[in-house]
């Protein structure tokens, strides 16, 4: 048994990477294909995937969570 043939809570998945992997083993395939796939030429999926790679996250440890505030505003509301 391989890591992704591991139950969902074994081990943390920890980029998207893994949670695609994971989905093309537990997801029937004509699902996960339709999923996957793009129209024509996959323009669009490629340039999703070029616009996600500018995209960095802030890692931030250690941090002070007893006292969260999860409220935000959305279109004014």
């Amino acid at each position: 048994m391989n890591f992704f043939d591991q139950p969902l809570n074994r081990f943390p998945l920890t980029s998207i990477s893994d949670y695609r992997i994971m989905a093309q083993k537990r997801l029937p395939r004509q699902l996960f294909d339709f999923l996957e796939g793009g129209a024509f030429e996959e323009v669009t999926i490629k340039k999703n995937c070029e616009d996600f790679q500018k995209i960095q996250l802030k890692q931030k440890v250690l941090k002070d969570v007893s006292n969260i505030n999860m409220s935000m505003e959305i279109l004014g509301q």
